[in-house]
């Protein structure tokens, strides 16, 4: 009993005492959350939802739902292994899980013509944008996309 309750006791105590400040507890009891709910409500969702995202999506700088880039790219969002996904969902969110509520701005695909066609991806996960060059080849786009979600680690500031 010591070492499953009360040797992390103060812990935990101090994690319900955060907790309650920010949602009461009697509001807890009263709603009756169960803990997968409030586990879904404070992580988010346990999948990511690539058709959610999709149709709730804003295009920008010449983007539409038809450009041919966007159609490459959510083919390959779509095809990914779930870890890809939760990647590029960082890359562009700062976080790897969908919220219950869904995005927050939305998602954002802005095409930049201005940028190498060579060169990755970029991302202002503040506002949960992806900044797409204008590549030539849906192979290019796999190849920069995966590269830039698979070798990202923090923020760079530029």
């Amino acid at each position: 009993k010591w070492r499953a309750v009360d040797s992390c006791k103060a812990a935990i105590d101090a994690i319900r005492h955060g907790l309650f400040e920010v949602i009461p507890e009697t509001l807890l009891q009263s709603v009756g959350f169960e803990l997968g709910e409030l586990d879904m409500l404070w992580n988010g969702l346990p999948f990511i939802d690539v058709q959610s995202i999709r149709a709730s999506a804003v295009y920008q700088g010449g983007f539409d739902a038809n450009h041919q880039l966007v159609l490459w790219f959510w083919q390959l969002f779509k095809d990914m292994e779930e870890e890809d996904k939760a990647a590029l969902l960082r890359f562009a969110t700062g976080t790897s899980k969908l919220p219950v509520d869904g995005l927050d701005p939305p998602f954002k695909l802005t095409f930049n013509d201005q940028l190498d066609p060579e060169s990755l991806c970029k991302a202002h996960s503040c506002f949960n944008q992806l900044v797409l060059p204008n590549y030539k080849s849906e192979k290019t786009l796999r190849e920069k996309v995966l590269f830039a979600i698979r070798n990202t680690d923090g923020f760079l500031l530029g």
